[in-house]
Protein backbone atom coordinates (compact mmCIF):
# COMPACT_ATOMS: atom_id res chain seq x y z
CA UNK A 1 0.00 0.00 0.00
CA UNK A 2 1.13 3.22 -0.33
CA UNK A 3 0.37 4.57 2.82
CA UNK A 4 2.88 1.82 4.37
CA UNK A 5 5.41 3.08 1.65
CA UNK A 6 5.33 6.58 3.20
CA UNK A 7 5.62 5.23 6.40
CA UNK A 8 8.56 3.48 5.09
CA UNK A 9 10.06 6.57 4.07
CA UNK A 10 9.37 8.46 7.51
CA UNK A 11 11.21 5.73 9.34
CA UNK A 12 14.00 6.03 7.11
CA UNK A 13 14.46 9.64 7.06
CA UNK A 14 14.72 9.55 11.38
CA UNK A 15 17.69 7.53 10.47
CA UNK A 16 19.18 9.73 7.74
CA UNK A 17 18.87 13.08 7.26
CA UNK A 18 19.42 13.55 4.32
CA UNK A 19 16.55 11.53 2.64
CA UNK A 20 16.04 12.79 -0.95
CA UNK A 21 12.72 14.79 -1.06
CA UNK A 22 12.01 13.46 -4.77
CA UNK A 23 10.97 9.89 -3.07
CA UNK A 24 8.11 10.86 -0.96
CA UNK A 25 6.99 13.53 -4.07
CA UNK A 26 7.35 10.33 -6.10
CA UNK A 27 4.51 8.55 -3.98
CA UNK A 28 2.37 12.14 -3.65
CA UNK A 29 2.14 11.66 -7.49
CA UNK A 30 1.62 8.10 -7.64
CA UNK A 31 -1.67 8.43 -4.99
CA UNK A 32 -2.66 11.13 -7.64
CA UNK A 33 -2.18 8.86 -10.51
CA UNK A 34 -3.30 5.72 -8.63
CA UNK A 35 -6.01 6.48 -6.15
CA UNK A 36 -8.57 8.97 -8.68
CA UNK A 37 -11.39 7.55 -9.53
CA UNK A 38 -11.15 7.55 -13.37
CA UNK A 39 -14.02 8.72 -15.56
CA UNK A 40 -15.00 6.81 -18.16
CA UNK A 41 -15.41 7.37 -22.44
CA UNK A 42 -18.21 6.85 -24.53
CA UNK A 43 -16.24 3.87 -25.53
CA UNK A 44 -16.40 2.08 -22.12
CA UNK A 45 -12.53 2.50 -21.37
CA UNK A 46 -11.11 4.71 -18.60
CA UNK A 47 -9.81 8.66 -19.11
CA UNK A 48 -6.23 9.00 -18.27
CA UNK A 49 -4.00 12.36 -18.91
CA UNK A 50 -2.34 12.26 -22.35
CA UNK A 51 -4.53 9.72 -23.93
CA UNK A 52 -6.04 10.62 -27.26
CA UNK A 53 -9.36 11.09 -27.66
CA UNK A 54 -11.96 12.71 -30.32
CA UNK A 55 -15.50 13.97 -29.42
CA UNK A 56 -17.75 10.82 -30.20
CA UNK A 57 -20.86 12.76 -32.28
CA UNK A 58 -18.27 14.82 -34.19
CA UNK A 59 -17.98 13.93 -38.05
CA UNK A 60 -14.46 15.33 -38.01
CA UNK A 61 -11.45 13.37 -36.82
CA UNK A 62 -9.47 16.03 -35.05
CA UNK A 63 -7.80 14.40 -31.98
CA UNK A 64 -7.57 16.09 -28.81
CA UNK A 65 -5.13 15.45 -26.02
CA UNK A 66 -6.15 14.60 -22.25
CA UNK A 67 -4.39 17.08 -20.27
CA UNK A 68 -6.60 16.82 -16.83
CA UNK A 69 -9.51 14.14 -15.06
CA UNK A 70 -8.98 15.03 -11.43
CA UNK A 71 -12.07 17.61 -11.87
CA UNK A 72 -13.27 17.34 -14.65
CA UNK A 73 -12.00 15.80 -18.44
CA UNK A 74 -10.41 18.96 -19.56
CA UNK A 75 -8.78 18.52 -23.34
CA UNK A 76 -6.50 20.47 -25.58
CA UNK A 77 -5.18 20.69 -29.55
CA UNK A 78 -2.52 23.02 -28.84
CA UNK A 79 -4.68 26.21 -29.34
CA UNK A 80 -6.84 25.81 -26.76
CA UNK A 81 -8.15 23.69 -23.39
CA UNK A 82 -11.62 23.15 -23.12
CA UNK A 83 -13.89 21.05 -20.45
CA UNK A 84 -15.64 17.87 -21.34
CA UNK A 85 -17.75 14.99 -20.07
CA UNK A 86 -16.35 12.01 -20.84
CA UNK A 87 -19.09 10.17 -22.06
CA UNK A 88 -18.50 12.94 -24.86
CA UNK A 89 -15.17 11.45 -25.82
CA UNK A 90 -14.01 8.86 -27.48
CA UNK A 91 -10.41 7.42 -27.53
CA UNK A 92 -8.80 7.07 -31.18
CA UNK A 93 -6.93 3.62 -32.20
CA UNK A 94 -4.04 3.48 -34.34
CA UNK A 95 -5.07 3.38 -37.78
CA UNK A 96 -4.18 -0.07 -39.45
CA UNK A 97 -4.60 -2.03 -42.83
CA UNK A 98 -6.95 -4.67 -40.84
CA UNK A 99 -9.22 -1.68 -39.67
CA UNK A 100 -9.39 -0.43 -43.36
CA UNK A 101 -10.60 -3.56 -44.80
CA UNK A 102 -13.39 -3.66 -41.60
CA UNK A 103 -14.46 -0.32 -43.15
CA UNK A 104 -14.08 -0.95 -46.56
CA UNK A 105 -15.82 -4.45 -45.94
CA UNK A 106 -19.12 -2.04 -44.73
CA UNK A 107 -18.77 0.57 -47.10
CA UNK A 108 -22.13 1.79 -48.63
CA UNK A 109 -23.09 2.49 -51.79
CA UNK A 110 -23.65 6.27 -52.04
CA UNK A 111 -20.89 7.64 -50.19
CA UNK A 112 -19.06 10.31 -51.93
CA UNK A 113 -15.55 10.34 -53.94
CA UNK A 114 -13.85 12.23 -51.24
CA UNK A 115 -14.92 9.29 -48.29
CA UNK A 116 -12.62 6.88 -50.84
CA UNK A 117 -10.51 9.23 -51.56
CA UNK A 118 -10.16 9.73 -48.06
CA UNK A 119 -9.54 6.00 -47.59
CA UNK A 120 -6.93 5.69 -49.86
CA UNK A 121 -5.02 8.97 -48.07
CA UNK A 122 -5.22 6.86 -45.11
CA UNK A 123 -3.83 3.34 -46.87
CA UNK A 124 -0.72 5.48 -48.35
CA UNK A 125 0.09 7.16 -45.34
CA UNK A 126 0.17 3.57 -43.18
CA UNK A 127 2.51 2.17 -46.25
CA UNK A 128 5.22 4.93 -46.24
CA UNK A 129 5.57 3.69 -42.24
CA UNK A 130 6.05 0.30 -43.25
CA UNK A 131 9.07 1.01 -44.96
CA UNK A 132 10.38 -2.93 -46.64
CA UNK A 133 8.52 -4.58 -43.73
CA UNK A 134 4.88 -5.01 -45.58
CA UNK A 135 3.89 -5.33 -48.94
Amino acid sequence: MISDEIREFVQRSYADEHMDPRELLALADRIDAEMICRPRAADGDFVYEGDMVRLDDSEEDELYVVKDVRTAVYVTNNFWSERFEPEDLVHTKPDTFEHIADELDNFKLGRSLEDLRSIANRIRKLARGCGDGCR
